[in-house]
C-alpha cells in the first residue's frame, strides 16, 4: 500500500516538476529511509520510527535498542545495527 502511495506522490511530483521517486513530505522520507534498512518493509519502518520518534534516533539506536521495536527481532536488529556500522 505504502508502495503504491509513493507511486501515486512521485506521478504527482512529475506533473509539478519536483523530481521524482523521493518524498516530499518529511515523515514519508523518513519511513523510506527507514525502509531501505535490511530487513524493514513498511509495517518495521512505521514502527521504528513510532518507538523512536525520528530517523536520526533510530540510525543512533544499538541493536538492543533496535530489538526493544515491535517487529523487529534481535537477528533483525544486529542486521540493521552491522549494516549501520559498516566500515566503522
Amino acid at each position: 500500500m505504502l508502495i503504491y502511495l509513493m507511486g501515486l506522490a512521485s506521478a504527482q511530483d512529475a506533473a509539478s516538476g519536483e523530481r521524482l521517486g523521493k518524498p516530499a513530505i518529511r515523515r514519508d522520507a523518513q519511513l523510506y529511509l527507514l525502509g531501505s534498512l535490511p530487513g524493514v518493509d513498511a509495517d518495521r519502518a512505521e514502527a521504528l520510527l513510532r518507538h523512536f520518534g525520528s530517523a536520526r534516533a533510530v540510525l543512533a539506536a544499538d541493536a538492543d535498542a533496535l530489538a526493544q521495536v515491535d517487529g523487529i527481532d534481535p537477528d533483525r536488529a544486529a542486521r540493521i545495527a552491522e549494516m549501520l556500522d559498516y566500515g566503522g
